[in-house]
């Protein structure tokens, strides 16, 4: 027997306690993205803890979760809030064997984000309008299953 599961989690910008949902667990870090230039000239980008942020910063936000059920599960749905102070960065919000959705009032509807190899315009979709993420996984998720699904915003 299939189970159907769907998990919202509020982002915060600190690590969170993880939340259980029938198998699904999931729990939240939220990173900044540093850049620097060593002594040799090459460029260093690493994630560090996000314990302050600044307008400009580019701040990463991952939700890990782990399938522990009993029977595969189908139709897991991950969903983020987007919060009001950071810019969705658009070629951070596609995941393989997703479906990748967004909400531009407050989660109330969702629509499917513009194909990412398109060069249609998709005159719906305004990044700084974004309230929630949400990503579908494809096909069904076996116990045991562990993953991640991110998205990397700018602070305004």
């Amino acid at each position: 027997m299939m189970q159907r599961t769907a998990i919202a989690f509020a982002l915060a910008l600190s690590l969170t306690a993880p939340a259980v949902a029938n198998g699904l667990s999931a729990s939240q870090s939220v990173t900044k993205q540093v850049t620097r230039v060593d002594e040799h000239g090459e460029i260093e980008v690493r994630e560090i803890a996000a314990d302050s942020v600044s307008p400009g910063d580019t701040i990463i936000y991952t939700l890990y979760y782990a399938y522990d059920g009993k029977t595969p599960a189908t139709d897991i749905v991950l969903t983020m809030p987007v919060p009001e102070e950071v810019l969705p960065l658009a070629d951070s919000l596609y995941h393989a064997n997703t479906t990748a959705l967004y909400s531009d009032d407050q989660g109330l509807t969702y629509l499917a984000l513009p194909d990412a190899n398109s060069h249609e315009p998709d005159t719906h979709l305004i990044l700084s309008q974004i309230t929630h993420l949400r990503w579908a996984l494809h096909g069904d998720t076996d116990p045991g299953t562990i993953g991640s699904i991110s998205f990397s915003g700018q602070v305004r």
